[in-house]
């Protein structure tokens, strides 16, 4: 969707006219030394409306040793 560029997932959120986004259903589906598997549910609320859209994201994470924190590396509309 955004083939790895920061720039054009920033600008299509933007494009989106974004007024606030709500997780749920947060699941660890696997997790390693090097990386974790994780499912949650978002809704996007967009527009002068604010109107809503849901979606279930499978997210693949890397764990970064220098931060002790995990990266995406990839998120997989279910």
């Amino acid at each position: 969707m955004h083939n790895g560029d920061y720039y054009d997932y920033v600008r299509g959120y933007q494009e989106m006219n974004l007024c606030r986004i709500a997780v749920s259903n947060i699941n660890l589906v696997q997790q390693d030394n090097y990386s974790a598997v994780v499912t949650a549910h978002f809704t996007y609320y967009t527009g002068g409306q604010c109107s809503s859209s849901e979606y279930d994201f499978e997210m693949w994470l890397i764990y970064d040793g220098m931060t002790n924190s995990y990266l995406f590396d990839k998120n997989i509309l279910k």
